[in-house]
């Protein structure tokens, strides 16, 4: 049986956003968008987020601010490998 501090540290691991795992896939091709050239999609916590190319780094964007139904369905068509 496991401790209460054992339990608690479990319960704290959960519920900290620290330990949310993030799955990033990487587009094959670019994807041009009304903010750049979308390069990547992450999911976290049950958010979809894209990478926007800028020249110091991704920024990463709420999909549902830059891309609509279309776009997303014509860039899952060009393909993603994960990171």
């Amino acid at each position: 049986m496991k401790s209460s501090a054992s339990r608690s540290a479990t319960l704290h691991r959960r519920k900290s956003p620290s330990f949310s795992k993030r799955l990033v896939l990487w587009a094959k091709e670019p994807f041009v968008g009304r903010f750049g050239r979308y390069i990547g999609i992450a999911l976290e916590s049950h958010r979809l987020s894209v990478a926007i190319y800028t020249p110091t780094g991704p920024r990463w964007v709420s999909a549902a601010l830059v891309l609509d139904s279309v776009e997303a369905h014509a860039w899952a068509s060009y393909g993603f490998r994960r990171a």
